[in-house]
């Protein structure tokens, strides 16, 4: 399954999913600067927020997707909060800290019992009129 999952977003590094666009649009309506993105992999989304000036944060248990994706913001002078951390466990960030949320095709990677948990912490960190984008199939 991981080596499964490292040929994906290999694959789909530096590709935007066309819908995100439409995203930063909706999120700049709704006044929204702070965006977590779950589970950003390689960091195709983050790197598309943090050229457009949102204050991004992301997370993904996959040290070596995460350390490629900070030599890329390093290199383009981008910024954003990445970690590596088990979305399964509780989130290092605290509550009402986010505007928004985006989770593409990470959350049904687990059993029912973790998405709850996942649930909980999405309602935990966001503020109250926050805003969340997820999706288990391809955008």
């Amino acid at each position: 399954m991981k080596s499964a999952w490292k040929d994906w977003h290999t694959k789909k590094e530096g590709v935007v999913e066309p819908e995100v666009e439409e995203l930063e649009e909706l999120f700049r309506e709704s006044n929204a600067s702070r965006i977590l993105d779950v589970g950003c992999g390689a960091g195709r989304h983050t790197f598309y927020f943090a050229r457009s000036g949102f204050e991004v944060y992301g997370f993904d248990e996959d040290e070596a997707a995460i350390e490629n994706a900070r030599q890329i913001l390093q290199k383009e002078e981008l910024k954003a909060d990445l970690r590596v951390w088990d979305m399964t466990n509780p989130w290092p960030y605290r509550d009402a800290f986010f505007d928004a949320a985006l989770a593409v095709r990470v959350i049904h990677h687990t059993n029912v019992s973790n998405i709850t948990k996942i649930v909980h912490e999405l309602d935990r960190v966001l503020k109250e009129k926050g805003s969340l984008v997820s999706s288990s199939a391809q955008l």
